[in-house]
């Protein structure tokens, strides 16, 4: 099985989100503990004993995220991840919004959840088993996570991954010049940003 992140674009999105995560100390996946993650945006967790899972914010910094008690610890971490998109990204309350500007925060929630469980840059760091099946089943155990949504995520990455080859086959082929993804100059400064930050915190662990 090839896996090469190399390939892999990030969104501005993710590069946001994972700039956090370096600037907080979350490089690996043992480091992602849902209460430290929340407090870098704010973000608080309780529990609570039945009922669904929900986000209370305002427009004001702070945000409470209630979490069922009962749920297994892997749709405990689904639900938090998407519970903490809507105060890192919007702000107001959805009950006095359009139904259509509610199911385009919960799309924006969706796509923070995907990026913030299964972070891009700690993938190139899990060696992939020999099929995909099993480099689900051990994403889902490395991030506590359901497989479904593991599946969810690396069908995105592989997704992009096959973009990224055809556009450095495309820019090979006509460029004939070094390749930049259709990246912005701000984009490429950001993610320069990251992979140097990430660097210095192996080498000062000594990895």
């Amino acid at each position: 099985m090839i896996f090469d992140m190399t390939l892999y674009k990030p969104t501005e999105l993710e590069m946001w989100i994972c700039q956090k995560y370096l600037d907080n100390g979350i490089m690996t996946p043992a480091d992602m503990d849902i209460d430290q993650i929340g407090e870098i945006f704010e973000t608080f967790i309780t529990y609570k004993d039945g009922g669904k899972t929900k986000v209370l914010y305002d427009d004001t910094p702070g945000a409470m995220v209630f979490l069922n008690i009962h749920d297994s610890e892997s749709i405990q971490r689904l639900k938090f991840f998407h519970e903490l998109g809507h105060p890192a990204m919007h702000s107001g309350s959805q009950n006095r919004m359009p139904r259509l500007f509610v199911d385009l925060q919960e799309a924006q929630a969706g796509a923070f959840q995907l990026y913030a469980a299964i972070p891009y840059y700690m993938l190139a760091e899990i060696t992939p088993c020999h099929t995909y099946a099993g480099y689900y089943n051990l994403l889902a155990d490395v991030f506590r996570l359901p497989l479904p949504f593991v599946r969810k995520r690396i069908d995105q990455v592989k997704r992009r991954m096959l973009q990224g080859h055809n556009d450095r086959n495309m820019h090979a082929q006509f460029a004939g010049v070094s390749y930049r993804y259709g990246y912005s100059d701000e984009t490429l400064r950001l993610l320069g940003k990251l992979h140097q930050q990430l660097s210095k915190q192996k080498e000062a662990l000594g990895q």
